[in-house]
């Protein structure tokens, strides 16, 4: 491979307490419940599939993630993007703060992927990556994004 021109790893692990698990188990459930008791036995089945598919990637994801920038490419984990099937990127503010760096994939299909970084990474990545991929403008969490990240989803 080649040379490394940066490198940080970032936790990946939601920290989701008893409480969170209590309530998103009772609304499954309910749901499921509900789904059979109304004869909609579809929808039972696919809140069922989708919980279990949820905790299976969630169960067999890894909790530490490192990022290598090259004069090639990003490697995220496993996986190699190469400046040529990244659109650009841009870094996700809460307030004065970056939280993610976001890349603009060109491929179909996952389209972004989000790096969290914090003040000092985003200011070294920011100068590596300018000569490689172009800057999107900086912006800050959606409000979807918000829900998101308040719920621990």
């Amino acid at each position: 491979m080649s040379n490394e021109l940066y490198s940080w790893y970032f936790s990946d692990t939601k920290n989701r307490g008893s409480k969170w698990y209590i309530i998103t188990a009772s609304i499954v459930l309910g749901l499921t419940i509900w789904g059979i008791f109304t004869g909609q036995y579809g929808l039972s089945l696919i809140i069922l599939l989708l919980t279990g598919i949820t905790l299976f990637i969630e169960n067999n994801s890894s909790d530490r993630i490192n990022v290598i920038v090259n004069e090639f490419g990003i490697k995220i984990g496993e996986y190699f993007y190469d400046f040529s099937v990244i659109e650009k990127y841009s870094f996700i503010y809460s307030g004065e703060n970056p939280i993610f760096l976001r890349l603009y994939l060109k491929k179909s299909g996952i389209k972004t992927i989000d790096l969290k970084v914090d003040s000092k990474i985003c200011l070294e990545v920011k100068e590596i990556l300018r000569n490689y991929i172009e800057e999107s403008k900086s912006s800050e969490l959606t409000s979807i994004e918000k829900i998101i990240k308040l719920l621990n989803l």
